[in-house]
């Protein structure tokens, strides 16, 4: 596995045991919070992608992460996200917040998890 090409932001695919991936990437898009649109369910609620998890927590317990979820896609979610008044704990939790994203993706979703798995024993690094 060892397929890299030049990208806009550097190296891409498999370097020195390290996956740099981002969503424009068609082999590794499945990676992607916006490019790849599975549904999750977390805290009781379904979420159209993880995206729309993330961007919603921002607004944890108000009517705008409501709108958030509801957003008709990932980039519109992306786009809510970047409008609204954050949380005050935002830059304490939003890592916590991904971790519970990404983790659910990838057990709620076999085939996605298998591909996950079979990037070990890879680093990955999502970048733009």
């Amino acid at each position: 596995m060892n397929r890299v090409r030049p990208g806009r932001s550097g190296l891409r695919g498999v370097v020195d045991g390290v996956l740099y991936f981002h969503g424009g990437m068609s082999e590794w898009a499945w990676l992607d919070n916006i490019a790849c649109q599975v549904p999750i369910t977390l805290d009781g609620l379904d979420w159209p992608s993880t995206e729309h998890y993330f961007q919603a927590q921002k607004f944890a317990g108000t009517t705008m992460a409501d709108r958030v979820r509801f957003a008709p896609g990932p980039l519109e979610a992306k786009r809510l996200g970047r409008v609204g008044r954050l949380r005050l704990d935002w830059e304490d939790v939003k890592y916590d917040v991904m971790l519970r994203a990404v983790r659910a993706k990838f057990e709620q979703h076999a085939e996605l998890r298998q591909r996950l798995l079979a990037t070990a024993p890879c680093d990955i690094v999502e970048h733009c």
